[in-house]
Order: structure tokens, then C-alpha cells, then sequence
């Protein structure tokens, strides 16, 4: 399932959709895949809602955000920027 936090929603209401999503993810037992922008902390604190795998999809930031991520059970995906941005290699090679 397809689910999104950023930055540019409301607060209240971008946490209680994002919170709707995955209790459905959690009613279907399928996967939740985050697109997120600039809410990683927040987002994180919303895992102990998810009974599902979450998956950040595009991870392109900084390794204490992937560490925190990882740290929180949440998996990662790359895109392309990992292609050509040397320290998103270096996290990729960390990665389980």
C-alpha cells in the first residue's frame, strides 16, 4: 500500500490521513510503502502503529536518518540518485 507524509500538508489532518492508511495497510496485511519529505521523525514515530513492513521509498538523505530508520525496523529503497551521490553508496553498502 501507497502512503505519503510530507512536509507541505497540514499537520493534523497529513497525520491522521497517513495514520488511516495504515491501519488499512494493517486490515489487508500488505506492505507500507512511505514517500516521505522532511517528516522521517515523524514518520517514525507512526511505527508503532504499523503491524505491516514500511518501506521509505527514494531514500536520498543523510546516514542518521537511515540509521534511525533502520534502528526503527523500517526498510529502505534507493533510486537513481544513488547512481552518481557517493555517500547514499556508502549507506546502500551498510543497508541489510
Amino acid at each position: 500500500m501507497w502512503v505519503g507524509l510530507s512536509g507541505s500538508c497540514g499537520s493534523e489532518n497529513s497525520g491522521r490521513s497517513f495514520l488511516r492508511q495504515i491501519n488499512i495497510a494493517n486490515e489487508v496485511k500488505k506492505p507500507i510503502i512511505v514517500h516521505c519529505v522532511r517528516k522521517f521523525y515523524e514518520v517514525i514515530s507512526f511505527r508503532k502503529m504499523a503491524s505491516q513492513p514500511m518501506i521509505i521509498h527514494g531514500f536520498n538523505k543523510k546516514q542518521r536518518i537511515a540509521s534511525d530508520l533502520l534502528a526503527n525496523n523500517f526498510y529502505l529503497s534507493f533510486g537513481k540518485a544513488v547512481l552518481y551521490n557517493l555517500s547514499l553508496q556508502d549507506i546502500l553498502k551498510n543497508t541489510p
